[in-house]
């Protein structure tokens, strides 16, 4: 039987995720705070997602006619959510036992008009390529303040009120995308906190491989550039001197590094001189400076063998990027591809 009076609904949009949706819902399921409601939307699953989150009790599942996205499935399940929170989380997501208390805690108790999670370092999988890209998102967190400007939907909570009011995601974005940073700096805009519990942590059951992880992030750098183009006139802005969003100073500054021992080496193996082989090792060197902090984290977390494997898989993350900025700036102002 549905509860009435619920404060909190879980909405998790949905496609192709049999594989990861009973856990999800399991974690849930064993959260310490009980007055919930669970929303599937069904993005045009075409495997056994629906079938797997009916066999739960306290389930809605809602069906999109078309695949339109996680923007889309997300604003349909706020539209019939019960609960004065609204609660997103992915279907690949696991929250912890007191992650709705601490929401609900957040929100009621403190005022907050938004809480964001932090992925833990904790992996189901044991890859230096998917461990890398788990613990990469968890450090861009840590070392951001309380109140930030963006969101990430992933575990993001917020007000309904608050969301209704700012007009929820836009579902234009679509995709590997930018929807979350988008509805944060509208939050922002609009006078809201968006607030960084670093304390609520999730894990983040993605299983990464190197080639996915180049994909993801060109394709997300190419979408973040334009939203950042889209959204430039806005009142609250998402730059600053330490970061652009969650990515941090020191990405941008690895940019043209990457770049320069590229070409260095390119000029090292065709010539006979000495000068670009000491050019190469220092850059090689202002590379490491640059990264310092980031890598030693690496190091403690994970050991010496996984920080030299991510020192190179974090150099070719860099060109993707690259990569992705490019193509977003082609789309936005010579294609006029605003989305």
């Amino acid at each position: 039987m549905m509860k009435k009076n619920i404060e909190i609904s879980i909405i998790i949009p949905c496609y192709n995720a049999q594989q990861d949706i009973a856990t999800c819902i399991e974690a849930i399921k064993k959260s310490s705070y009980k007055n919930y409601e669970i929303i599937c939307v069904n993005d045009c699953s075409k495997d056994d997602t629906c079938r797997i989150a009916l066999s739960y009790d306290n389930v809605r599942i809602l069906n999109n006619k078309t695949n339109c996205g996680a923007a889309c499935a997300r604003n349909k399940g706020v539209r019939t959510a019960k609960g004065k929170i609204v609660i997103f989380i992915d279907s690949d997501i696991l929250i912890m036992k007191d992650t709705l208390k601490k929401i609900h805690d957040k929100i009621i108790k403190e005022k907050k008009d938004a809480v964001v999670g932090i992925y833990s370092t904790k992996h189901y999988n044991k890859g230096a390529a998917t461990n890398y890209k788990n613990l990469h998102i968890h450090y861009t967190y840590s070392i951001m303040p309380p109140d930030i400007n963006i969101a990430n939907s992933s575990c993001l909570a917020i007000r309904k009120e608050a969301f209704n009011k700012i007009g929820g995601f836009d579902e234009n974005i679509t995709g590997y995308s930018s929807e979350d940073w988008d509805l944060g700096q509208k939050m922002a805009s609009a006078g809201y906190t968006v607030y960084l519990d670093k304390s609520l942590q999730i894990i983040h059951m993605k299983n990464f491989c190197l080639s996915n992880i180049l994909k993801t992030d060109a394709i997300k750098a190419c979408s973040q550039l334009k939203m950042l183009m889209r959204s430039r006139k806005r009142k609250k802005k998402i730059m600053s001197v330490k970061r652009v969003g969650s990515i941090p100073w020191y990405i941008f500054a690895s940019a043209p590094l990457v770049f320069l021992i590229l070409a260095s080496l390119i000029i090292s193996l065709s010539t006979m001189s000495m000068v670009p082989v000491y050019l190469l090792i220092a850059f090689i060197a202002a590379y490491l400076v640059v990264n310092s902090s980031f890598f030693i984290f690496l190091w403690r977390e994970k050991g010496l063998v996984f920080f030299l494997q991510s020192i190179g898989i974090y150099y070719l993350n860099i060109w993707s990027m690259i990569f992705g900025g490019i193509k977003g700036f082609t789309d936005y102002f010579i294609l006029h591809k605003r989305y």
